[in-house]
């Protein structure tokens, strides 16, 4: 994983940077059928809330946004009151822990082939750091927390 895109602030601290999966499209192609089942069975069996909008077919950030205020107006029209609370979770795709996610998995009944793609692909992950245009890297290093970001399945996995 190289640090492709700054999401905040100067480009000099290596804090504004965040890693990015790259792969190959025959990759991003089995991935994206993998992403299909795994939804599917999460879909099939129910195991994503409804109030869960992110990263789901059909829905989004703005429904999510128009439920809410849904919600507001109506405790409004019945004269209650609305507390709320907003978190910010800053880098929060780089902190899953493989191991809760993998065993996540598991409970929600994700197993076989589908499991074992899936783990071998969450294992041995490296990543090093490129500076100035890729030509000085630094060593690479293990990763064993963080969905990809820039996959087709971290999404998924984040939603997990």
């Amino acid at each position: 994983m190289l640090p492709q895109s700054t999401k905040k602030g100067k480009n000099y601290p290596y804090e504004n940077y965040r890693p990015v999966s790259l792969a190959s499209q025959m990759c991003k192609v089995v991935e994206s059928v993998l992403r299909d089942e795994v939804v599917s069975h999460l879909d099939r069996n129910e195991l994503i809330r409804s109030p869960q909008h992110g990263f789901r077919k059909g829905l989004s950030c703005a429904s999510k946004l128009l439920a809410f205020l849904e919600n507001v107006t109506a405790c409004e029209d019945d004269k209650l009151s609305v507390d709320t609370v907003y978190l910010d979770l800053a880098k929060a795709f780089d902190k899953v822990p493989h191991q809760q996610l993998l065993l996540k998995l598991k409970e929600h009944g994700v197993d076989g082939l589908l499991y074992n793609w899936i783990k071998a692909w969450l294992s041995d992950r490296q990543q090093r750091v490129c500076l100035d245009g890729c030509t000085c890297y630094s060593l690479q290093s293990p990763v064993w927390i963080g969905v990809p970001q820039g996959s087709v399945l971290g999404l998924v996995l984040f939603l997990i």
